[in-house]
């Protein structure tokens, strides 16, 4: 799992505001989904997790089947699955993958963080009521400022929930609380997922299309694949993803944030621009890149993304890519993205 402190590194390069920290968490996601369409397995119900040390203290996490007890000062948020502290710009996001609990623990090496400039701390192995866990700690410097994270990671052959906090060096005071928040998690299969508050006020439509709606991601990030499904079944292995960012982040060059963003893609050093746009949809002004890329086993793929700023210092983005018949799937990325819509 290189591929994963690589992205950790690359997301944690944009911290060192509290917009930053909860932009993290969005690539997080992002990376996340398209680190799964890339493992050979079944995607797999999860059948050996369950309930475990839920109590009346204990919050459900909107969109996920997870509950935790949050620290002092903490409130649910609205944009992503978790938890959030506005004084310090703490946050704790909670995601589900369809990705075996071992397999995903085993990428947070110390050698595949430190290639990355990322220093492991600590790994510690840890029982949430019996079930075996595993929780990394892990700092960064970005921006010069020193970066604390805390990664819980949990579940079986066929899921994992990664429960993550981040968190300021200066802020440490709230690491003892942030563990024991962490440590208090609980996956209830039965547990609603509620919805978030503010999560998806955007879409697409892709009626007409190969794409199917194939998930909402930490409520930030709709996932659309051939077959519908998480990670895809289906030979055509294109996949179109449209989120926003959870914070407002201050962009002074719109043109070269997007480029930059290009970049910070999974497999993005590759990526070379073939040609880039200013475009208006849906009354947002932004820019649309078409790159040239390469894929994890060095396979040229065809990358497009969309930025739509929003004047508060929000932002959309809209990704879509594909390994093969690039003729025909360019001028539909930029069909389906000229649908978008805010709720």
């Amino acid at each position: 799992m290189h591929l994963l402190s690589r992205f950790l590194c690359n997301c944690s390069q944009h911290w060192g505001t509290k917009a930053h920290c909860y932009s993290f968490v969005y690539h997080l996601g992002l990376f996340l989904f398209l680190f799964l369409m890339r493992v050979t397995f079944f995607f797999l119900l999860l059948s050996t997790l369950n309930s475990f040390g839920q109590t009346k203290d204990h919050v459900a996490v909107s969109g996920t089947k997870v509950s935790l007890i949050p620290p002092i000062g903490f409130s649910s948020a609205a944009k992503f699955s978790g938890f959030e502290q506005a004084s310090t710009g703490a946050s704790i996001l909670v995601a589900e993958l369809p990705s075996p609990y071992q397999q995903t623990a085993a990428g947070f090496t110390k050698s595949n963080l430190a290639s990355r400039g990322m220093t492991l701390l600590q790994q510690e192995q840890v029982k949430l009521g019996g079930t075996p866990a595993t929780l990394f700690s892990i700092t960064q410097q970005a921006n010069g400022i020193t970066y604390l994270k805390q990664i819980l990671a949990f579940g079986d052959p066929a899921k994992t929930v990664l429960v993550t906090a981040t968190y300021p060096e200066q802020s440490r005071q709230i690491e003892g609380p942030i563990k024991a928040a962490l440590l208090s998690s609980v996956y209830n299969a039965k547990q609603q997922s509620k919805a978030l508050p503010e999560a998806n006020k955007f879409a697409v439509n892709v009626s007409g299309t190969k794409f199917k709606f194939a998930q909402s991601l930490a409520g930030s990030m709709l996932l659309y694949t051939p077959d519908g499904k998480v990670p895809s079944q289906a030979k055509d292995k294109a996949l179109f993803m449209v989120g926003n960012s959870l914070s407002s982040v201050a962009v002074t060059d719109r043109k070269q944030y997007s480029i930059e963003r290009l970049k910070k893609l999974p497999e993005g050093q590759t990526n070379q621009v073939r040609t880039i746009n200013a475009v208006t949809i849906n009354g947002l002004s932004g820019y649309e890149i078409v790159a040239d890329g390469k894929g994890p086993n060095n396979e040229t793929q065809l990358v497009y993304q969309t930025i739509l700023f929003e004047s508060n210092g929000g932002y959309y983005i809209i990704v879509g890519l594909t390994d093969n018949n690039f003729d025909t799937h360019l001028p539909l990325f930029k069909a389906i993205a000229n649908t978008f819509k805010r709720g």
